[in-house]
């Protein structure tokens, strides 16, 4: 078969798709590509997040959205508005001090001071 010959070609040329919105740039080969609007919706803002856990706190939380058939992302958001929907219900709670009270010294009766001035 003569080299030259185009059956059996494949085009490799790059499509560069800028959306509509700002937002990630996508590149493809030759057609295809993203449609606007294609994909799964925002239900939210996005923010990253590292937490630290201990391994078998780790296999747990695998597990247990395993058994759910959840993503980590789902089963976290249940979690954090399940705490704060319960928080709003409950009435608000004094903070806590930032420093322990000081203790006081017990007040000095007056036989006291009678005393310390004797000796």
């Amino acid at each position: 078969m003569d080299s030259s010959s185009n059956s059996g070609h494949v085009n490799h040329s790059l499509k560069v798709n800028v959306p509509a919105r700002e937002g990630q740039v996508s590149m493809s080969f030759a057609r295809g590509g993203a449609r606007e609007g294609a994909g799964r919706k925002p239900i939210g803002e996005t923010r990253k997040v590292s937490i630290t856990l201990a391994p078998e706190l780790w296999r747990r939380l695998e597990r247990e959205c395993e058994q759910q058939s959840r993503s980590r992302s789902e089963w976290l958001r249940s979690l954090i508005e399940d705490a704060l929907t319960a928080a709003a219900e409950q009435p608000p709670q004094p903070a806590p001090p930032l420093m322990p009270p000081q203790q006081q010294a017990p007040p000095v009766s007056s036989e006291s001071r009678q005393d310390a001035q004797q000796q």
